[in-house]
């Protein structure tokens, strides 16, 4: 049975006690009945915003130059690793495309290379019981307690980049 996203809401928010704080608002339940987890947070949206690209200017130093490496480096392999512990509990590494103005679909088939990279997460795009929205928040919590330094880590180089 494909469940709603109702349904789904639902049944994250009986899961809600097993996921860390502010979890549960950042899970993306889709019309067709999917949830996601995304790896990045809107502030990474802004990091790669038209104006703002990471391009490298023309005063360039060696330090810009080492930050923006290791930014890039940290974030190809914490995406890598997510999808890899995603695998691990029987998800995927989706796509989140559309937003909360014109709602959000996911989709786990796509050419990874040419999908902006805040827009990964992980999950399925259908699910069909309650066990597996458990798994799928047993998944996130201990994603949770994996990945939480090296997220931080990304925001703290990003963050460094835009101040530069």
């Amino acid at each position: 049975m494909k469940f709603t996203p109702q349904q789904l809401k639902e049944f994250v928010s009986r899961y809600s006690s097993v996921l860390p704080e502010g979890a549960t608002e950042r899970i993306i339940v889709d019309n067709c009945g999917g949830l996601a987890y995304p790896l990045f947070g809107s502030s990474f949206s802004r990091l790669y915003s038209s104006s703002n690209d990471l391009v490298l200017p023309g005063d360039v130093n060696t330090d810009k130059l080492n930050t923006m490496e290791s930014c890039l480096r940290n974030m190809r392999n914490y995406v890598d690793d997510a999808a890899q512990h995603a695998r691990d509990y029987s998800f995927k590494l989706l796509y989140i495309k559309g937003n909360n103005e014109t709602g959000r679909n996911l989709v786990d088939f796509f050419v990874h290379n040419t999908v902006p990279i805040y827009r990964f997460g992980v999950g399925r795009t259908s699910l069909t019981s309650a066990k597996t929205v458990g798994r799928f928040c047993d998944m996130i919590r201990s994603g949770h307690e994996r990945f939480e330094e090296r997220y931080d880590r990304i925001k703290e180089l990003a963050e460094k980049l835009r101040s530069s």
